[in-house]
């Protein structure tokens, strides 16, 4: 079943996970916790547990980590 496309194509939705942000950035769970607790990467918290990611936002956060 084909998913709907947004009204505008410019949004993109927030559906990655606390273990697919770990693996996109090569850290642990528990160390994408850490972040989201201290607000380093953009998220939004569904339910007061689940937390969900841009792809966008992740691929910044990971650029500005970049050294040198």
């Amino acid at each position: 079943m084909a998913q709907k496309q947004p009204d505008n194509p410019n949004t993109e939705p927030y559906d990655k996970t606390k273990r697919f942000a770990a693996q996109f950035l090569g850290v642990t769970v528990w160390t994408i916790d850490r972040y989201v607790m201290d607000r380093k990467v953009p998220h939004i918290k569904l339910n007061n547990k689940l937390v969900r990611f841009k792809l966008s936002d992740l691929i910044a956060f990971a650029e500005g980590q970049r050294v040198a």
